[in-house]
């Protein structure tokens, strides 16, 4: 009986994990990071966004690219560009940070979309 109901177990958590959309911890609890589901759909809407406004897209300390280049048709929608502090792009543009890091750029644009994983700015002129 102990060994039908170890085997029933472990079997049940491997489905739980293997077909739930959210990242689980192993006694099935919601992970506080977003999950890949979450970031790829997060990725779709902001690179909806970015063609729809048709600026230039840059991204600071973002890890992820296959969903933005997808939905932003392979390069023809937007140009996607890595940023880096200190540099000075040609404005307008679309930032895309880091939810936690976010903060660090209050007061640089309006928040166009905020996520779990991603926070996308409009950056329309420089802050002195």
């Amino acid at each position: 009986v102990l060994v039908v109901s170890l085997i029933t177990i472990g079997t049940m958590n491997t489905l739980l994990k293997s077909f739930s959309l959210a990242d689980r911890d192993g006694w099935l609890r919601p992970i506080a990071r977003p999950s890949r589901y979450q970031i790829a759909q997060e990725e779709k809407a902001i690179a909806t966004l970015a063609v729809s406004r048709r600026l230039p897209l840059h991204t600071y300390n973002w890890q992820f690219f296959t969903t933005l280049i997808y939905y932003d048709n392979y390069g023809r929608g937007v140009s996607i560009n890595r940023f880096k502090l200190g540099e000075s792009p040609p404005l307008p543009l679309l930032l895309l940070v880091p939810t936690p890091l976010k903060d660090k750029f209050a007061g640089q644009g309006e928040v166009v979309y905020a996520g779990k994983a991603g926070t996308l700015l409009s950056v329309t002129k420089t802050n002195n």
